[in-house]
């Protein structure tokens, strides 16, 4: 450990000093970047928080589609497609995350769309309409984000409606038939009343072919719209208020391996065994699973449909900005997910069952209401921000597990329906006080009172003569299993801020945060079912953040370490289909994250990150090192090291008219577990991915033409494994796309 990360260190220490020591003579300077890190606008530089964050130039030019290609921009930050399904993001952040998607385990990294919070990990993809800035917060962000952020939160902040016409329209295509449309256009209606529509589509064949069926898999069908309207009545008044729809069809499949052995590839060479077929209608094909009678799978599907409006009622008081946010997050989300593919390697074998599907159908509604004060007082001397929270989800989901060996497959479990709901009420708040010109005292909290509760009914099969069992609420009652969750929780903020020169900020900082308990929706009995309780977290931070006389160089530095008591692990009982999360013990995470960006020249600009973690269980639980639930030695997801390091140039000369710009990124991650039993056929390997991309801009600036690729060297790694089957991470993308520009 010591000597590999020895071995990082000293190159990149090397860069960074040179970067820090460049010239002052250099002309260009670094764009300030705005983010709202503390639920107000702040410069970056001066927030005592580890953000990384991106502006709309940045996305562009980092190839950032959706959210799960911020894998290989933030440092400490891994991320896969949850087993099968394509728009649920599993993220693990500092070394804490979730690989469920069922409603009854909550996400401790958040997602926030222009300050709403997304609660289901089920469509955390997000793809990024006009966003205006992207921020991954590190660490616990539970005093102003809410509970469920112990890992961090992923910001996504739209563009609001500009009061001039503007309109901008991308198309493109690329390998494995793709094609892709998105389009945005600003009206101002009038001086008080300014508009803004977008809307995207998106159309790929797939990239993995089936052995049975010969069909192609893990393609997308999705489109989505966005209305976004900025009331004006006074100057006091800003109403901001959007809605946006989507419509999502992508897969994310597996490939069977040979146990001890990892057979993979990419593109057309990757197969999978599946015996399903393609659903011309997935959600008549999902509702057809359970009506009237049960009836086995026949297609492969994962579909999703969201609707979610926001709206932000800002008034300026003069002493004090309230804001009114409320939002309204409705999901249905239907799958039909194939595990085990009928393959001589699954781990029952024959005359037990080589398939193990799930079938799925979930509606997802929440509705949330928010009041947030900022200000300052006592002459500027103390800022403030805080508010009240309130949260109000209710989730039903029916879904059912298939198994045997194909065609012949019977239904091993059918829960309909499995009811959980949530009601969450919060005050938080945070002050800061100036202390002298150059030193600030944080005092920040929150206190969150909550309520769960559980249902379900349930049908479970057994292998004949033996008669089906039901699992009802009355029979978790029995054995003393609640229905019903409340907890309490204040977790405090302390940091002190020190700015000893104009570009340099250093802070240290105490935080704590919690995760919310859950059930065991997966269980096949009643005593499976049992509640696991809140995980907690203690982090400890030092940061620093410093700029270069003529802003031509940005180097930010954090140290942390967090303390992760109850954590929640899902384990995966051997030879069975059963997944148990209990509270498995402690762990403790040590690391260190650098970010550079600088501009040697006006035309070049220079970008990277290393992360850097050592993480290690301090306790677990008996029932944790049972023999058959096998955790350990290794917390999953934590690789030692992970960094990235890119570019982008501009040739000086004009070129037809314009000017041609290039660039490319290189991101590397040392290898990783993503299995508790740190089983070799869960090992993540070491990888290197390349970015690259080439454009041609005209000189006033409204077209752009751009041939890119993703992954661009083809590299073969796996994001997740399940059993002992590997989930093939993207093969090379390539294509071109061409952006027309008006304002």
């Amino acid at each position: 450990m010591t000597s590999r990360w020895g071995r990082l260190v000293v190159p990149v220490a090397g860069l960074l000093l040179a970067l820090v020591g460049a010239s002052t003579a250099i002309a260009a300077e670094l764009e300030e970047i705005l983010v709202t890190a503390e639920r107000r606008q702040s410069d970056l530089q001066k927030v005592p928080i580890a953000v990384t964050a991106f502006t709309a130039d940045e996305i562009d030019n980092r190839q950032i589609i959706d959210t799960l290609d911020l894998i290989q921009n933030v440092p400490n930050l891994t991320g896969s497609h949850n087993v099968s399904l394509g728009g649920s993001n599993s993220y693990f952040l500092r070394g804490i995350g979730n690989t469920e998607s069922i409603a009854t385990f909550d996400v401790p990294i958040g997602t926030y769309i222009d300050e709403i919070y997304l609660s289901r990990q089920n469509q955390n993809q997000v793809r990024l309409f006009h966003t205006e800035t992207l921020e991954v917060l590190r660490g616990p962000q539970g005093q102003l984000f809410g509970r469920n952020t112990t890992g961090g939160a992923i910001v996504v902040t739209s563009q609001k409606p500009q009061d001039e016409f503007s309109t901008r329209i991308e198309g493109g295509a690329g390998n494995y038939d793709r094609y892709f449309l998105r389009a945005d256009v600003d009206v101002p209606i009038a001086d008080k009343f300014l508009t803004q529509f977008n809307g995207y589509l998106v159309n790929e064949d797939g990239w993995m072919d089936s052995v049975t069926t010969g069909e192609s898999y893990n393609g997308e069908e999705s489109w989505g719209l966005r209305g976004a309207f900025r009331f004006l009545p006074t100057d006091s008044i800003t109403w901001d208020l959007s809605a946006q729809y989507s419509d999502v069809d992508v897969q994310a499949i597996g490939v069977a391996s040979v146990p001890g052995t990892r057979i993979y590839g990419t593109g057309d060479s990757t197969t999978n065994f599946s015996g399903f077929g393609d659903c011309s209608d997935s959600n008549a094909a999902a509702a057809g699973i359970f009506a009237p009678v049960l009836t086995a799978p026949v297609c492969s599907f994962n579909s999703m449909e969201a609707l979610l409006v926001a709206s932000n009622f800002g008034w300026d008081i003069g002493p004090v900005m309230i804001n009114f946010i409320t939002g309204w997050y409705d999901l249905e989300h239907s799958f039909s997910a194939d595990f085990l593919d009928n393959s001589p390697f699954a781990p029952f074998g024959p005359g037990v069952g080589n398939t193990f599907t799930i079938n799925n159908i979930g509606n997802h509604e929440q509705f949330s209401q928010e009041i947030k004060f900022t200000g300052e007082f006592a002459d500027g001397r103390v800022a403030y921000v805080g508010g009240l929270f309130y949260m109000d989800e209710d989730n039903s989901t029916v879904f059912s597990d298939w198994i045997g060996d194909k065609p012949a497959l019977f239904p091993g479990n059918n829960r309909n329906p499995l009811d959980n709901g949530t009601e969450s009420f919060a005050v938080y708040g945070q002050f800061d006080f100036g202390l002298g010109d150059t030193t600030t005292l944080q005092l920040g909290g929150r206190w969150t009172d909550e309520d769960k509760d559980f249902s379900i009914n349930g049908l479970f099969f057994v292998p004949p003569p033996d008669p089906p069992v039901t699992v009802t609420d009355a029979d978790l009652t029995a054995l003393g299993i609640p229905l019903e969750q409340s907890v309490s929780k204040f977790t405090p903020r302390v940091a002190l801020l020190w700015e000893p020169a104009d570009n340099v900020m250093t802070y240290v900082s105490y935080t704590e945060g919690f995760k919310s308990g859950g059930w065991n929706a997966r269980g096949t009995s009643a005593p499976e079912f049992a509640a696991f309780g809140p995980e907690e977290v203690t982090s400890y931070e030092w940061g620093l953040r410093t700029q270069n006389a003529d802003n031509s160089v940005r180097v930010n530095v954090t140290a942390f370490r967090a303390e992760y008591d109850e954590i929640q692990i899902a384990t995966v009982v051997p030879m069975t289909t059963i997944f148990i999360t209990q509270n498995a013990g402690d762990s403790r995470v040590t690391g260190l994250e650098v970010e550079f960006q600088a501009l040697p020249t006006e035309n070049l600009s220079l970008y990277g990150n290393l992360g850097l973690m050592d993480a290690k269980f301090t306790r677990l639980s008996p029932a944790a090192t049972d023999p058959l639930v096998d955790i350990g030695p290794d917390p999953v997801r934590t690789p030692d090291a992970n960094g990235m390091l890119g570019f982008t140039y501009t040739v000086p000369p004009n070129v037809a008219g314009g000017s041609v710009f290039f660039g490319a990124q290189a991101t590397w991650e040392d290898d990783y577990f993503m299995g508790n039993s740190n089983g070799s056929e869960t090992l993540i390997d070491a990888h290197t991915l390349v970015n690259a991309q080439l454009g041609w801009r005209s000189g006033n600036g409204r077209w752009e033409t751009i041939v890119e690729c993703k992954n661009c060297l083809d590299e073969e790694w796996f994001g997740t494994n399940l059993f002992t089957v590997l989930y093939t991470a993207d093969p090379v993308r390539y294509g071109v796309r061409v952006n027309f520009k008006y304002n």
